[in-house]
């Protein structure tokens, strides 16, 4: 494992590592942390938790690093930069090592098993034996798991939470204070931990099974009675529990890592649109709203895939200034026509921002008929009106992947169709290539390419499709 990175390791990161990276799948911990006696999930686990830490390392130092911070806050900074994405080697060889003498010791077992088998070994020094060598396996295999998950815990968890105080700190270095964490952060790391005692508590049969079981077999041997249907069951029994702890254990340590992969996308929007306002209560607490919420609620966000639709009133800052009576009446009268064609076609309203609607639709279908009816009923509101009192919207929808949380979205899938709206005309609607792609089909309208289109913070230029049919077939 490489102790620094260079200029050209971060060449081909991705725009989603900083601050969501890749999600890790449990097939290959499963398999190969099987046959390895976990070695690989230890040699793995510490390879991606050195590579996220280095990259968010960079990230924060290009950041802040050379920017003017108050004496203050560059004190916290240099805290929370050394606390939050220090990575130390050493933790992960001594688990290592425990894990390869537990492997040893039951490769030993097995090779006495075959000198005994081959006379090379007599039956009451091999039974002398087995019990002591299989014991200090499993306690070596238990202990080792549970110093590991447990150390990964804490690592992560002392990450995510100085990682969230550097981004509060960038958001605002001269007002910048330390804040504890939010609930809803200790109720998921807590979570984590009751999980973790779980293991503790089925450490126990784990270990003292052994003993139990070759004391068992040894008296019915003496006995001179059939021992084949004992073996049989304690066979099973160990067999299902070791498969629950490999299985328990391997789930908990993907969880802990693709949980802070989505909270640091869920964050990280707060940094990239307007619509990430309350991101950080996933981590950071604000005394002043954590009174009113309640305890209950998702604690990791829930990946889904939606059509995001975001509208937006041209001119509605102006107006406001200006008529301010006139434009909350026009604002009224819009908001109903939006909630009209929300519900008619299934959206689900997230939120909104003064004049702008944020929606969840589960069909594309639904998504862009319900775009195109509230562009018919305003064009229908505007006929024969002055053009002061008319109201234009824009409107922008993306599908994707985004991450849904307390009933909120955000992530990627979010940020795109934010970029989208702006590149509407009043009275217009854009759409991306893979809307398009799943509504051609459905819906009865014509559009216009407007070609490959660069959008802030959104690493690959999507392709913006522009509708200029005037209405929906249902």
């Amino acid at each position: 494992m490489p102790d620094e990175f260079t200029p050209d390791d971060l060449e081909d990161i991705t725009e989603e590592e900083f601050g969501s990276g890749t999600e890790i799948g449990t097939t290959d911990f499963l398999i190969f942390g099987l046959l390895s006696f976990w070695i690989y999930n230890v040699y793995r686990f510490s390879k991606l938790l050195k590579r996220h830490f280095c990259l968010r390392g960079d990230y924060f130092s290009a950041l802040l690093e050379d920017a003017p911070l108050p004496d203050r806050a560059r004190a916290a900074y240099n805290i929370l930069r050394a606390k939050g994405f220090s990575f130390s080697r050493l933790p992960a060889v001594i688990f290592i090592f425990l894990y390869a003498s537990s492997m040893v010791l039951v490769l030993s077992v097995i090779a006495g098993m075959q000198l005994t088998a081959a006379g090379r070994l007599s039956l009451s020094r091999f039974d002398a034996l087995f019990p002591p060598v299989m014991g200090t396996a499993a306690f070596l295999f238990c202990v080792s798991s549970i110093l590991f998950l447990l150390w990964v815990l804490r690592t992560m968890k002392r990450h995510e939470y100085n990682e969230l105080l550097l981004l509060h700190l960038n958001r605002n270095p001269a007002r910048f204070r330390m804040v504890r964490p939010s609930m809803t952060f200790a109720r998921r790391w807590n979570k984590s931990q009751n999980i973790l005692a779980f293991f503790l508590v089925l450490s126990i049969p784990m270990t003292l099974s052994p003993f139990i079981a070759s004391r068992q077999i040894q008296n019915v041997i003496y006995a001179g009675r059939d021992h084949t249907g004992l073996i049989l069951i304690w066979s099973v029994c160990l067999l299902v529990i070791a498969t629950v702890f490999h299985f328990w254990g391997t789930r908990l340590l993907v969880n802990m890592y693709n949980g802070h992969l989505r909270i640091e996308a869920v964050n990280r929007q707060s940094q990239m649109t307007p619509w990430g306002d309350r991101a950080s209560g996933t981590v950071l607490s604000d005394p002043d709203k954590e009174k009113s919420k309640k305890t209950g609620g998702a604690l990791v966000p829930e990946r889904s895939l939606a059509a995001i639709l975001l509208t937006d009133m041209v001119g509605f800052s102006k107006k406001m200034e200006a008529e301010e009576e006139a434009t909350y009446s026009k604002l009224l009268q819009h908001n109903e026509i939006i909630r009209k064609h929300i519900s008619a076609h299934n959206g689900r309203e997230i939120k909104t921002i003064g004049d702008a609607f944020l929606v969840r639709y589960t069909s594309a279908v639904d998504a862009v008929r319900s775009a195109m009816g509230m562009q018919d009923d305003l064009a229908a509101y505007n006929a024969g009106k002055p053009e002061d009192e008319q109201i234009l919207i824009r409107i922008g929808i993306h599908i994707g992947d985004v991450l849904v949380m307390d009933g909120d979205v955000f992530g990627n899938g979010v940020n795109i169709a934010s970029r989208i709206e702006p590149l509407a005309e009043p009275g217009g609607i854009c759409i991306s290539a893979d809307m398009y792609n799943l509504v051609k089909k459905s819906i009865d309208i014509q559009v216009l390419s407007l070609g490959r289109k660069e959008l802030k913070n959104i690493r690959e230029a999507p392709e913006i499709f522009k509708i200029i049919g005037k209405s929906v077939t249902p």
